[in-house]
């Protein structure tokens, strides 16, 4: 017996389409949604970070704070980068003995000497180097919680009775204590060869 040559109805086909192309817009716009979410979670927190703190912010969310500390004189001068996160600006601000930094802050100092060989040594942050006259070391550290820490003098001469007991400090505080007392420092408006050595 022969069938008939019945022509397949194109309108059983059609909902097997239309779910196959439903479920594949359905999974793209699952996809979009997603990946523009985790776009988007960087940039929110990068501008959360902003709100309500001074233009040295976006520097310090992104890297470390960069500090030259130089030892002059039995004691340590310390050199902050400015909002361009860069040493020898004319944004940087200078302060001589004692540094302010943030808690849980990573600090990268940049270490050297302007006349005699110098221990930089905080015990109480366990942060110790030496300083060279005309070499520059470069250290990564982070601070911990707040405090006041000593940096004690650890003369290479051997001979304690010739120095102070300390040739500055560290005290490290709030985030936000730590950016007014930034901003109300003054700025270093010429580059430090024009500057007259103090």
């Amino acid at each position: 017996m022969n069938r008939p040559n019945i022509a397949p109805n194109p309108s059983h086909r059609r909902p097997r389409c239309r779910v196959r192309v439903s479920w594949a817009i359905l999974g793209l716009a699952t996809a979009a949604t997603i990946l523009a979410g985790w776009l988007a979670i960087p940039f929110a927190r990068h501008i959360a970070s902003r709100a309500g703190h001074g233009e040295s912010d976006a520097v310090w969310e992104d890297g470390p704070i960069v500090v030259g500390v130089t030892g002059r004189a039995f004691g340590w001068r310390f050199r902050l980068a400015g909002p361009d996160g860069r040493l020898q600006t004319p944004d940087d601000r200078e302060v001589d003995r004692e540094m302010r930094l943030p808690v849980d802050a990573r600090i990268r100092l940049v270490l050297t000497s302007d006349d005699y060989v110098y221990s930089f040594w905080a015990p109480g942050l366990r942060w110790r180097h030496i300083a060279v006259p005309e070499m520059t070391f470069e250290l990564d550290y982070c601070t911990g919680p707040r405090g006041q820490f000593d940096l004690v003098a650890d003369p290479m001469c051997g001979v304690r009775l010739l120095h102070d007991a300390w040739m500055g400090r560290i005290v490290v505080e709030e985030t936000a204590t730590f950016h007014a007392w930034f901003q109300e420092l003054p700025r270093l408006q010429d580059p430090p060869g024009k500057r007259a050595r103090s």
